[in-house]
């Protein structure tokens, strides 16, 4: 539901507050899926190899590991990241990599 003018949008959300039921096309529920489904699984990047969890919730700290491991040819995390900078590429991970090599 995209309501043309602001006018619109006040009078289709006064429609849906009142109503007993809100309709929707069955395609708002595949489209929300998508958008869960990129927010959950494509736009994060893992860097579960580089950080760990501390005592405090909610913060990380740096773990050891080799420098090599930043390398884009190592880390699938990584070459999103280069392919963004440098080539234009969108900051997602593509389906189905998320280990680190």
């Amino acid at each position: 539901h995209l309501p043309g003018n602001p006018e619109a949008h006040r009078r289709t959300a006064e429609t849906f507050l009142t109503a007993e039921e809100v309709p929707f096309p069955a395609h708002f529920q595949r489209n929300a899926r998508r958008f869960q489904y990129y927010q959950l699984w494509r736009t994060p990047l893992p860097f579960d190899h580089f950080l760990e969890p501390v005592s405090t919730r909610g913060y990380v700290t740096l773990k050891d590991f080799p420098v090599a491991d930043l390398h884009p040819d190592r880390s699938p995390t990584m070459r999103v990241i280069a392919d963004g900078i440098l080539a234009g590429q969108p900051f997602l991970m593509p389906e189905g990599d998320w280990e680190v090599r």
